[in-house]
């Protein structure tokens, strides 16, 4: 993954992927005041105010749970159909796939983490696909896949682990041994980076460079902007041991490749950090 950094620098001559490749999946619907307007029971569809439900699009993945992030209800369903409620007023029922559930009133409708292969049918390596309408026939910003080298969210859609370093302190160590990756780890063939993070959150301003490690990049000071600088955040806690990068589908200008979220411990586990594999086995 820190190779694909390096390689879009070369490549673009600057840090600003979403101006250069699009907005990516960044700008999906999260609110907790999407809330249900009617309860159903055994039902495809929840049914809440018209203005928020311009905000979602057919062919996405939602959740539904009683709050927030909650996905107690369902999770991962697609988006079927919009029609407007005759029931309630000035509001429009969400229909989606999948076995029948019970909506309360109350219950929260959000966009959780994409399915992944919408790219596939793109001809150019690099770019996204056009934004799609909601049921208002509004285009629909950052709802869409990049792609980079023929890699789809590269950033977006959701937070990726980059094994092979772990920080203690803010101080980050690293690993070139795959065979040696190991969490928790900073001795051994974990060699320490000749610079520490920054201690607050906020917009990259500067990378760290370590000269017997030049391919590793993250932040040593912050202080810039979504259009300055690198562009991308940075979000740090004393307890943090691992980097992830990329955010995930409401992150906003938040998001990018050069992105890196360092809150998290070796235990955490949540729907929006995620990873991919280096490589397959071949099938014997």
């Amino acid at each position: 993954m820190f190779l694909l950094d390096h390689l879009f620098i070369i490549m673009f001559a600057g840090t600003q992927a979403q101006r250069i490749l699009g907005s990516g999946r960044t700008e999906f619907r999260e609110s907790g005041d999407d809330k249900a307007l009617k309860a159903k029971k055994a039902t495809n569809c929840i049914t809440i105010a018209s203005d928020r439900a311009a905000q979602f699009f057919v062919g996405q993945q939602i959740a539904i749970g009683t709050a927030l992030w909650n996905h107690s209800v369902l999770w991962g369903r697609t988006i079927t159909a919009f029609k407007a409620s005759t029931e309630v007023e000035a509001a429009t029922e969400i229909y989606f796939d999948g076995d029948p559930v019970d909506i309360a009133v109350g219950n929260v409708i959000w966009s959780c983490v994409q399915k992944t292969g919408e790219t596939t049918a793109m001809k150019c390596p690099n770019g996204c696909l056009e934004n799609p309408e909601g049921p208002t026939g509004a285009k629909l910003s950052g709802r869409r896949a990049v792609r980079f080298l023929w890699i789809e969210d590269w950033f977006g859609n959701m937070w990726q682990f980059r094994d092979g370093v772990n920080i203690k302190n803010r101080q980050h160590y690293c690993c070139n041994k795959r065979a040696s990756y190991a969490d928790d780890t900073y001795t051994g063939d974990y060699q320490k980076l000749g610079y520490a993070c920054p201690t607050s959150d906020g917009y990259i301003k500067k990378m760290g460079f370590d000269s017997l490690h030049p391919e590793y990049e993250l932040p040593v000071e912050v202080g810039g902007g979504a259009d300055a600088y690198i562009g991308d955040y940075y979000y740090q806690s004393e307890g943090g041991t691992l980097v992830f990068s990329g955010g995930r589908v409401g992150y906003g200008a938040n998001a990018g490749p050069f992105s890196r979220y360092c809150n998290n411990g070796t235990g955490s586990a949540y729907w929006s950090l995620g990873g991919r594999p280096h490589c397959r086995k071949a099938a014997i």
